[in-house]
């Protein structure tokens, strides 16, 4: 690190923002580091932490742009229009950053996430693309006065970062007038997957799109070795775009990474057809094994997810003396929403296997969260047992 640039009052040691908005663009190279190389790291990012401290990632100049270059120049130009929602200490958000150094176009920012202001912005600035959560999305359509505002610009909205169900893809394209697109990433791969925009919603909601270019990919079980087609299997993957290894955490590399220069995502991946689309299937470490047989929490929170009265649900596996484990839903509800235990049960019931139903359901004000924004697991566990020992004991 050479230098901090600070916004407002003046510090010690740290770069004024100010003095450079107002410098004539020729003048500025003196704030700039000459030659810089694909090789530089150019930015420090944190994964989720959900189940520990967020380590740091260092992303090299290269790594950074790769996935837009790659994933978005078929439909991307300089006369787009971006908003950029995900705030700029999440991946998502300081990646987007590359739109206007790759493609020229104009990023508009947002200061919060505010439903009216997001609409009345694409309205004003006439955006034409943005990238959005499934969970936010249903916020915006959400807005009694949606058809008020114009939204005609926009051609392209991304959607990632959770399950997206296919109805709700169709009233995005509806309500926007719109092409979707979605995609597999992590903050130590970029996007490394993603769909056409052309592609039909039922293709989008049900897959993550193919691998992209660079990307060498593999889907293995727990011993290393590839997985038959159809099996989930965890996903490794290497390739220019990956990164080299955890911010001052050189202990990490043997475990993340393979001999072979793959690493270790921890995601559970299934190749849904012979085109190579893959489907995330939920992380290995939270896999439930009942009776024998292997529930996947994801699948379960995004049935249960489809409610309309859920606003957030996290999925747990808890230790059973006779079924190894037993599945346990914590489930959020919407401001001023009521809702039993029977009811999110008989909801799953016909749209989940009849070993995948939840055994317990219970409610929270509000369900733990990491900096990110993605339900801790590990807390809900914890949670789990506390309530579990005294009725045992």
């Amino acid at each position: 690190l050479k230098q901090v640039i600070a916004r407002g009052p003046e510090h010690e040691g740290f770069l004024p923002l100010d003095p450079i908005y107002g410098t004539p663009a020729p003048q500025r190279e003196s704030f700039v580091k000459p030659g810089l190389t694909d090789e530089d790291n150019v930015v420090l990012l944190f994964s989720g932490g959900t189940t520990g401290l967020p380590k740091g990632v260092p992303r090299d100049t290269y790594s950074l742009f790769y996935s837009y270059a790659h994933g978005m120049t078929s439909y991307v130009t300089e006369q787009d229009a971006m908003l950029l929602i995900p705030p700029l200490f999440m991946a998502a958000g300081v990646y987007q950053l590359a739109y206007p150094v790759l493609f020229g176009t104009k990023l508009v920012g947002m200061a919060a996430f505010n439903p009216q202001v997001i609409l009345k912005t694409i309205q004003d600035e006439k955006i034409t693309q943005m990238f959005s959560y499934p969970t936010m999305m249903r916020w915006i359509l959400s807005q009694p006065n949606f058809d008020e505002f114009d939204v005609s610009s926009m051609s392209v909205i991304s959607i990632g970062g959770e399950a997206v169900s296919t109805e709700l893809i169709k009233t995005i394209q509806e309500k926007f007038g719109c092409q979707t697109t979605t995609g597999y990433g992590m903050t130590e791969l970029t996007g490394a997957a993603a769909t056409p925009i052309d592609a039909p919603p039922e293709m989008i909601s049900g897959s993550d799109g193919k691998v992209l270019p660079e990307y060498e990919a593999k889907l293995v079980d727990a011993d290393g070795n590839e997985v038959p087609p159809g099996e989930a299997g965890e996903f490794v993957v290497r390739g220019r775009p990956v990164f080299k290894g955890y911010w001052n955490r050189p202990e990490l590399d043997d475990v993340v990474f393979t001999p072979d220069g793959f690493f270790h995502t921890g995601d559970l991946i299934r190749q849904i057809n012979d085109e190579g689309y893959i489907r995330f299937v939920g992380r290995a470490k939270d896999t439930i094994r009942r009776m024998a047989m292997t529930i996947y929490p994801d699948e379960v929170e995004n049935v249960i997810k489809t409610h309309p009265k859920v606003a957030q649900v996290g999925v747990v596996g808890v230790e059973s003396e006779f079924a190894g484990e037993r599945v346990w839903a914590y489930v959020q509800l919407h401001p001023n929403m009521e809702m039993t235990a029977v009811e999110v049960m008989e909801y799953c019931r016909g749209k989940l296997a009849a070993f995948k139903l939840p055994d317990e359901v219970r409610f929270m004000d509000e369900l733990p969260m990491s900096s990110v924004r993605r339900v801790q697991r590990v807390k809900l566990r914890e949670e789990a047992r506390r309530e579990k020992e005294p009725a045992e004991g």
